[in-house]
């Protein structure tokens, strides 16, 4: 899995709870575009704090970051699924299809 910034940086080795849980839980090729989030349950529900600390973080302390600011990734749509794009499908199609298919799905460490 690839974990891809909105600048083009790839960072799944910082966020290592993220890249197990979409292993488990999304099949091989989806292409998804959505936000990462972080939970910092001192500073409060959603911290943009903890999520640079965890962005800037290098792979030795990615593990233990993870486990202390828990990342979530909310998915906004599905680019490509089975090798098609779907950029230019309907709305109201690509709607169905992205919350048929993948709504019970909560890309995070359990």
């Amino acid at each position: 899995m690839l974990l891809q910034s909105r600048r083009g940086s790839l960072v799944q080795d910082r966020f290592p709870d993220l890249v197990a849980a979409a292993a488990e839980q999304l099949p091989d090729g989806l292409i998804v575009d959505g936000e990462l989030v972080v939970w910092d349950a001192g500073a409060g529900p959603l911290s943009f704090v903890a999520l640079q600390r965890r962005a800037a973080a290098r792979s030795r302390a990615a593990p233990t970051l993870a486990a202390t600011l828990p990342a979530f990734f909310i998915a906004f749509d599905i680019l490509q699924q089975d090798g098609t794009e779907r950029l230019n499908l309907a709305l109201d199609l690509a709607s169905a299809i992205t919350v048929g298919a993948y709504a019970p799905v909560r890309v995070c460490a359990a």
